[in-house]
């Protein structure tokens, strides 16, 4: 929450009607992105309120926890952390987070870059590329 941006708001605009209040704090509550945070939380609870609980998830695969592992560390990588916890809620992942050595052992693929996410790699082998570039900064 951006208290000064929101100050120099209302010192200007003294006299503003409910809707135009109601109109800064939502520009103040976007550009701090609370306002995706609470998003993709509603998201999260919906999904999970359809959820019936007398049906239980079937046991996630290997193969599945292995390829949610690698989209989550795409995303958490991106900062796409509201998608992420959608993904997490979702899914069922387990919280606790496979080491990328350890996926990339499961793969048995060799990892040119220590830093980046697994996915870059995979996509980088197969174009053919000899090491995954980085992506761009944000």
């Amino acid at each position: 929450f951006d208290r000064s941006f929101w100050s120099a708001r209302m010192t200007t605009e003294r006299n503003l009607t409910e809707k135009e209040v109601g109109g800064v704090l939502k520009e103040v509550l976007d550009s701090s992105g609370v306002l995706d945070q609470v998003r993709a939380q509603l998201r999260a609870q919906v999904f999970k309120s359809l959820e019936q609980p007398w049906t239980a998830k079937a046991q996630m695969s290997n193969e599945n926890l292995i390829i949610n592992e690698l989209i989550r560390d795409y995303l958490e990588y991106n900062q796409y952390l509201h998608t992420a916890d959608v993904l997490m809620h979702e899914s069922g992942q387990p919280a606790d987070r496979i080491p990328r050595v350890v996926l990339a052992s499961e793969l048995k693929f060799q990892r040119s870059d220590q830093q980046l996410p697994l996915l870059y790699g995979i996509v980088a082998n197969l174009r053919g590329d000899v090491a995954p570039l980085p992506p761009p900064p944000s």
